[in-house]
């Protein structure tokens, strides 16, 4: 079963209102241009996917608790997420 987590390097910060997801190193610049701003699901997803890699099923599974939400509905919209994501090269894979 394939997992997946938070590339290293990247920080959820609050934001006023919002939750950001912001990229950052030591001794380097924040690249601001690719800060990616994340409504309230897809920071709960960031946050169970930073540090430790975790089962897309699981995500769903924690999803579904936490919102009381329809497992089709929140398998859709995990998956969309994460696609999303991975185009963006913010996601690490672990076989």
């Amino acid at each position: 079963m394939t997992k997946l987590r938070l590339k290293p390097g990247y920080l959820i910060q609050q934001i006023g209102n919002e939750k950001v997801l912001i990229p950052c190193g030591i001794g380097s610049e924040v690249d601001f241009s690719k800060m990616v701003v994340l409504n309230e699901v897809g920071a709960f997803i960031v946050e169970n996917m930073q540090g430790t890699f975790i089962a897309k099923e699981h995500l769903v599974e924690l999803l579904m608790v936490s919102y009381d939400a329809d497992y089709t509905c929140v398998k859709r919209d995990v998956e969309d997420f994460l696609n999303e994501m991975e185009e963006q090269g913010l996601l690490q894979k672990e076989y």
